[in-house]
This record gives C-alpha cells, structure tokens and sequence, in this order.
C-alpha cells in the first residue's frame, strides 16, 4: 500500500504536504492558546467523567501537526522545520500539563473512571495511538485529505494522558502521574514513528531537496 502511495504522490504533492506540515507547526500565540483551552476542556471532562468533552478537547488539540513536522524535518533534513516543530511540540505539552495541573490543584477532584482509563499502561492503548497516527500522517501527505484530520484527532490518545498527569501531579497521586505520564510519552513515540516510517516510506523531500535515507 504504501508503495503505491509512493508513486501517486506528484512532487507538487510533497511540497504541499511539507507546507501544510510547516504551518500546523509554527510556534506562535495561536498554538499555545488553542493548547491551553484544549487542557482545559479535557481536564473539566476528565473531572466530572465526561467521556465526550474529552473527546471534545481532543478535536481542537493542535500539537499532532508538531509531532508530525519532527518527522517530515528528519526525513528531509530540515533543521530549521526539526527545531521549530520540537519547541512547539514540548512547549504545547508543557502548557497543557501545567494548565491541568492548576485546575485540578484549586478544584481537587476525586479520580474518576475516565482518568483511571487513561493510567492503563495496555497494548489497546498503544495500537490506537499507531492507528491514529497513520491516518493523521495520511491526511497530511495524501491529496484532498488534510481536512480529514480533525477526524483522527478524535482518536489519537495524547491529550488525555497528559492532563491526567497534570491532574495526578496535583493530587500528589504518584501512581496516576507515573502511568499517565508513561502513557502519554508511548503514544508520543508511536506517532512520531509511525510519521517517521511513512514519511521515509513515500519519499517525502522538497522539490529540489533530497530524502535522508536512500
């Protein structure tokens, strides 16, 4: 399949999916505002069990593109698009985690079936991280598909397990902190992975660059 991926993606193709990656992945104002707010509906929904706010704020989650652009960056051997995605990656992470953190540290809630769900360490877990980030990646290098994204926002496990964190952190609960951190850091790498192999796997490069790996 991705063979065949690889020889109906046009050139003109790459470089758009090389320009959707950069500007989904540009640190600004915007990121971080849409990072917080995220935290914050997530967190709200983790609180009261609230299976879809949660899902809710992982639908306007904006740091899978940044996971996304620290791939495509390896792959193409652009520093200046590696480096940027990694600080809006690490510092969207941060805010969400610190923004979930102050919440839970003033509301003190009690743990809840949707944050104990996200302190299971299971392979399910994963394989749906792996998923999402194979139709995340697809979405952004396949003609016509971009918008579909949003889609398996709904999907890819980041944003939860790093508000439980957050949430654990304040509760001083060093179990939930460990296990959601934990989660949140595999679904991180699945992603990238993921990102990184299809990305090799179809040739992305720039019109006149060339691909890392041969």
């Amino acid at each position: 399949m991705l063979k065949n991926y690889r020889t109906s993606l046009s050139a003109a193709d790459k470089k758009q999916a090389i320009e959707n990656i950069e500007q989904a992945s540009v640190f600004d104002t915007h990121l971080l505002f849409l990072a917080a707010l995220s935290a914050a509906i997530a967190t709200f929904g983790l609180m009261n069990n609230d299976a879809v706010v949660v899902i809710g704020a992982m639908m306007i989650n904006p740091l899978i593109p940044p996971f996304l652009g620290l791939a495509a960056g390896i792959v193409i051997k652009d520093n200046k698009l590696f480096l940027r995605s990694l600080v809006s990656s690490v510092t969207g992470i941060f805010t969400q985690f610190l923004v979930s953190f102050l919440i839970a540290y003033l509301v003190t809630p009690n743990i809840t079936e949707q944050i104990l769900i996200r302190t299971r360490l299971d392979t399910a877990n994963i394989v749906i991280a792996l998923g999402a980030g194979v139709i995340a990646t697809f979405s952004f290098i396949w003609p016509g598909d971009h918008d579909k994204l949003i889609g398996a926002g709904t999907a890819i496990a980041l944003l939860p397990p790093v508000s439980v964190a957050g949430i654990g952190l304040a509760l001083t609960d060093h179990s939930v902190l460990y296990k959601s951190g934990v989660l949140a850091l595999l679904n991180m790498l699945a992603i990238f992975g993921v990102a990184l192999i299809v990305f090799w796997a179809v040739r992305l490069k720039r019109k006149y660059g060339w691909a890392f790996w041969r």
